[in-house]
């Protein structure tokens, strides 16, 4: 995921922007939020990461919002709900005209989906822009989904990824 600043269009130091920016990142592991959009929310089997830049280093962090439940996972050596996710490295690194942040995830922190050839998941991908780190909002968000509001429940929205 890569972002870039806009130097005209900024209301804050870079340095400011970069600690307020996020990624969230949603797998609806089974892919299977179509079966029931109208529930409008994650199942017990999604999981839910944000990945941000830590304040005064060029260190990203990468926390868990929501985490399968725990029988479908790894049982009580399960990911905990809103802990960081040690197990998902995140990096950040300056580019010309931003920075960059990156996630790379072990096969465990894709269960109870088991990667293989056809696998199908629901991924969502939401880019938080934040101008002001005060503001519990976003400025803008950009995002792959087709839903226009409450992006992080309606996984339904989610584009599906087939692995090979």
């Amino acid at each position: 995921m890569c972002a870039t600043t806009n130097s005209s269009k900024q209301t804050a130091t870079p340095p400011t922007r970069e600690r307020a920016d996020a990624v969230e990142i949603i797998f609806d592991t089974l892919a299977d939020a179509a079966d029931t959009p109208e529930e409008r929310r994650l199942g017990a089997d999604d999981w839910h990461f944000k990945i941000w830049k830590t304040k005064g280093s060029d260190e990203a962090k990468v926390y868990r919002l929501s985490v399968p439940d725990v029988q479908l996972t790894l049982g009580i050596l399960g990911a905990k709900v809103h802990t960081f996710a040690d197990d998902v490295r995140g990096a950040y690194r300056k580019t010309d005209g931003g920075y960059m942040l990156e996630l790379e995830f072990e096969a465990t922190a894709m269960l109870p989906q088991k990667l293989a050839a056809n696998a199908v998941m629901g991924i969502g991908v939401i880019v938080d822009d934040f101008d002001n780190p005060d503001s519990p909002e976003a400025d803008a968000r950009l995002t792959n989904s087709a839903a226009k509001a409450k992006i992080e429940s309606t996984p339904s929205e989610f584009p599906l990824a087939v692995f090979e």
